[in-house]
């Protein structure tokens, strides 16, 4: 079987009919079937004929297949990346009588798709375990392979990667054991999912292959456009990273063309890594780099959730190419888009509680009127209310009870592991507010400095010295430096959970030699007997104890020599010392401990139970000391 622009056996032959015919249901039920083939036509096409078909109820009280015309109307919204609209037809449904339970399902399941869309993974998280709940209550199979996908989708996303196979063959086993299922795209995505999972992880040689192999076959078979572009999409993509880029080539052009006649936004970004990968990989870095500039336009028109991503993309290739200003105005553009999308997902979420909670009150609210009428009506009828509650609640209670004790069972045996997740939490989080304050005291600072000296300059008196303004222009340039350090220092932490000790120390070496002049030499003496990780957030705040005691060496000591002591012998175990041989300083005198920050520097060091000293004589230098 040929597929070539859209146009299928399946499709040409519903068309067909849907012109020989003159019955208005008929013509109902052809519009429905060929609005069901979305995954293979235009989503031009797709609205086209839902509106005939939402024209066509209307006019003749065909209110079943309106539905549908709206849910297919949802549908392309969704192709086109306007989930606002998409799930502002969801909601117009959720409460509707008369909706079938298939086409129920089909509402969430759609909602789920626009949660990812919107980069609400929370949010889709939910739905999907929703999902999960719906189809185990429904017999139809084709709900069964939708929720699980979904699910694994997701796990996939928290790298639960356990959870996330076990989806993948829960549906497998469903589309593998019911041979009437009729849902050909959701066959397509199984096995396109299950290559995705052993391309990921290769534990079992050529099954990415086979897999794969069985997605282009069923998608062809089924003449399922959409499955068959992200099946040539990952096939290419393989390649590219394999750098057989003339083999990509065929696959890179097959799934481009289907991608763009399909025209749903859905897999913009994953035309676009392929593209991206393909031009870095062929060293083409100015087309990678317009690429990525363009689909930012495009986010900027009409946003996915795809902003900070792509952002981050231009980021790491400047970075790569070196470019420090780009990959600093990047860097910037990232944490901004990041801010906002945070907003947005907490503004949303919160309107979602709402509109539950109003949902949920407007409920009670009429139970209580009904029941009101009811006590009015005939007092009888109010006691038989209040049995029949009291029994609802009693059986509620008793399978509450029976759900808590499972639920107790279930935490006891994890408490370990939820306290200490909860502590991992509760560090992130005081990190992130260490980490904004220090971006909004440290750099926000170091911005309004800059600003003020430029400022001055723009305004200095005619009289001011060609040696001033140089000057000026020193600390300009030193500052910037300085907030760009700090501003990367972030970022490296915000990228990574854990960090080698090895990192650390590079890291520490690195900000010391920058930071010298050509007057004080720097000996590094360092013991480090294995490689061990510890997490970023210690990471950073011991970097950030030393730049601070470099700083006051540097302001206050006098020094010619400095020495930088680092050991760890085991695992966890570590001293990092900093000696100096300036003027330093007499213990008791308050006014130089605030000339080393000693209070921010012990500060940092207990929050992680770390051991901070100093020790300074008159004349004979200081030396900073910490110790795990």
């Amino acid at each position: 079987m040929t597929i070539s622009f859209g146009q299928t056996s399946k499709l040409n032959g519903l068309k067909k009919a849907l012109k020989e015919t003159s019955d208005a249901r008929r013509q109902a039920v052809l519009l429905n079937d060929i609005c069901r083939q979305h995954y293979s036509i235009p989503s031009g096409q797709l609205l086209h004929y839902s509106d005939r078909l939402k024209m066509l109820s209307s006019t003749q009280a065909m209110d079943s297949f309106g539905m549908y015309a709206d849910y297919y109307r949802a549908l392309y919204y969704t192709g086109q990346g306007m989930s606002d609209s998409a799930l502002a037809i969801i909601g117009q449904y959720a409460k509707t009588k008369g909706l079938t339970q298939q086409l129920f399902f089909d509402f969430e399941a759609l909602k789920f798709d626009n949660y990812r869309l919107k980069d609400r993974q929370e949010a889709a998280f939910r739905q999907a375990l929703y999902l999960l709940n719906l189809a185990g209550k429904s017999n139809i199979a084709g709900q069964k392979i939708t929720a699980a996908l979904s699910t694994a989708i997701q796990y996939r996303y928290l790298n639960v990667q356990e959870s996330y196979l076990s989806n993948l063959y829960k549906a497998a086993f469903v589309g593998g054991n019911i041979d009437a299922y009729p849902a050909e795209k959701a066959e397509a995505n199984i096995f396109k999912w299950l290559a995705v999972y052993y391309d990921e992880h290769e534990v079992i040689p050529d099954s990415f292959n086979f897999y794969l192999d069985k997605a282009i076959e069923v998608a062809l078979k089924s003449e399922n456009l959409a499955s068959l572009a992200q099946a040539y999409n990952w096939r290419a993509n393989t390649l590219v990273r394999r750098f057989e880029t003339k083999v990509a080539e065929p696959y890179i052009y097959k799934s481009d063309s289907l991608f763009t006649l399909l025209d749903d936004r859905r897999y913009d970004h994953q035309r676009f890594l392929l593209k991206y990968d393909y031009y870095q990989v062929t060293n083409r870095i100015d087309k990678a780099i317009a690429l990525a500039k363009a689909e930012i336009e495009k986010e900027r028109r009409r946003p996915t959730g795809r902003l900070a991503r792509l952002y981050n993309t231009l980021r790491i290739t400047y970075d790569e190419q070196n470019d420090d200003k780009n990959h600093a105005a990047y860097a910037d553009s990232l944490i901004y888009a990041l801010v906002d999308r945070y907003e947005e997902t907490s503004a949303a979420e919160r309107a979602d509680y709402e509109a539950q909670y109003k949902t949920k009150e407007r409920e009670l609210a009429l139970i209580q009127s009904r029941l009101n009428a009811a006590r009015e009506k005939n007092i009888r009828y109010l006691y038989m209310a209040v049995f029949t509650i009291v029994v609802f609640i009693a059986l509620f209670s008793f399978f509450n009870y029976k759900k808590q004790q499972k639920k107790r069972l279930a935490n006891l045996l994890n408490a370990e592991a939820l306290e200490k997740e909860a502590a991992i939490q509760q560090a992130k989080e005081k990190e992130r507010n260490r980490i904004s304050k220090e971006l909004h005291d440290n750099i926000g600072a170091q911005l309004s400095y800059i600003r003020s000296n430029i400022n001055f300059l723009k305004e200095a008196p005619a009289g001011l010295s060609n040696e001033t303004k140089l000057d000026f222009l020193d600390k300009i340039e030193s500052t910037s430096q300085t907030a760009i350090s700090d501003l990367r220092e972030t970022i490296w932490v915000l990228h990574k959970d854990f960090v080698h000790f090895e990192e650390l120390a590079d890291k520490l070496k690195a900000h010391i030699e920058r930071r010298l002049d050509k007057n004080i030499s720097l000996t590094v003496e360092e013991d480090i007997a294995c490689q061990w990780q510890m997490s970023s957030v210690a990471a950073l705040n011991i970097l950030r104890i030393f730049q601070e005691a470099l700083t006051n060496t540097l302001k206050y000591a006098q020094a010619r020599e400095i020495i930088l002591t680092i050991i760890s012998p085991k695992p966890e175990i570590f001293e990092i010392r900093l000696r100096d041989d300036g003027i330093g300083f007499v213990s008791q005198n308050n006014q130089k401990k605030n000339h080393y920050g000693l209070s921010n520097m012990q500060e940092r060091a207990q929050d992680f139970k770390y051991i901070f000293n100093i020790e300074s004589v008159p004349d004979n230098g200081t030396e900073v000391i910490l110790t795990s």
